[in-house]
């Protein structure tokens, strides 16, 4: 039996994804309109916008697609991956995209508009690594928006990511990272020893919780259970002795709850002051990274054992840190292939 004709609009869900439906008489079947939202309570809003407006408005919408700074938006609001980064510091790293071409409608970022945005960009001297960092963001937003029925896959933007840096060349020699330490206080310390010891990028050590750290085998796992795979791979590291008994007083306490270091502190800000006061030049924490990388290989530790701490494969950590310790490096790589 044929279900009955619904004659009024109703709200449906599909894949997560809330809908706007009606019978269109003309077409003889069953229209439905995205109402772009996941949530049940954010959908009935939108749903009676559109009785009372009826579906012109987002008729004119899907012409216009989404402009640039509108796919950011989207992107920054409903991407579990941003919530790592702190929306007002996404925001600040993103403000030159967005007054570049943040008026400009998604479909039409190609690929002289982005040399344009690059060109732009480097006579503000921001390198190339602050670029692709941008510009890679707003392909990450664009294609989120696909992925949640903000936009029509044909409005992909045609995006050219300018060359990757060099490797960088900045570390500290263990005198400066002595006078830094020193001059920082208690959490910066404790911040600065876990980004050192463990080789870890910011974000892992910062997003550190109790439940990766096993005390009793002395290892941390730096990737979360369930957790999306990424290019950025965070591998299982063992608690270094010199490590062991910050993480000790830390667990004595647990004061930050599941945490292992306090949620809040701007710690990149903090690292800088540490350095001023310490008369060092300004640091970012991904020289800890390149610092811990450089002092074991200059120590004779071999590069498998480096490579294996850092997540990166041999290749890698050679063209990273061969300029910093030659010698050793080559005796180590003569080694591998006898």
């Amino acid at each position: 039996m044929p279900r009955k004709r619904r004659d009024i609009p109703w709200l449906d869900e599909r894949n997560g994804v809330y809908y706007a439906c009606w019978y269109d008489e003309s077409r003889r079947r069953t229209e439905r309109l995205s109402l772009h939202t996941r949530q049940n309570s954010e959908a009935k809003a939108r749903f009676a916008a559109f009785l009372l407006e009826g579906k012109s408005l987002h008729d004119g919408q899907k012409k216009t697609g989404l402009t640039v700074a509108e796919a950011l938006t989207y992107w920054q609001k409903e991407h579990a991956d941003v919530k790592l980064v702190s929306a007002k510091e996404l925001k600040a790293r993103l403000k030159h995209l967005v007054k570049f071409m943040g008026h400009r409608m998604v479909q039409e970022v190609n690929v002289p508009l982005c040399r344009s945005y690059v060109d732009h960009r480097r006579a503000d001297d921001a390198t190339s690594g602050t670029i692709r960092f941008e510009l890679s963001r707003l392909q990450s937003a664009a294609k989120h928006c696909v992925l949640f029925e903000h936009m029509s896959p044909a409005d992909l933007p045609k995006i050219e990511l300018p060359a990757p840096n060099d490797p960088r060349d900045r570390w500290l020699t263990k005198d400066e990272l002595a006078k830094i330490r020193d001059a920082a206080d208690q959490v910066t310390r404790d911040f600065i020893d876990l980004c050192y010891y463990t080789g870890s990028r910011r974000t892992a050590i910062e997003t550190l919780t109790w439940f990766q750290v096993d005390l009793t085998r002395g290892r941390i796992s730096l990737a979360k259970p369930g957790e999306r795979k990424t290019s950025k791979r965070r591998p299982v590291v063992p608690i270094d002795p010199l490590l062991l008994p910050v993480l000790q007083r830390l667990n004595e306490t647990k004061d930050n709850g599941e945490r292992v270091l306090p949620v809040g502190p701007a710690y990149y800000v903090r690292l800088q002051t540490a350095c001023k006061a310490a008369g060092v030049a300004p640091i970012s924490p991904h020289v800890l990274r390149h610092t811990r990388a450089t002092h074991l290989l200059q120590d004779g530790v071999d590069i498998w054992a480096v490579a294996g701490l850092l997540g990166d494969d041999v290749a890698t950590v050679e063209k990273s840190y061969g300029h910093h310790c030659p010698n050793y490096l080559g005796e180590a790589i003569s080694r591998s292939k006898a």
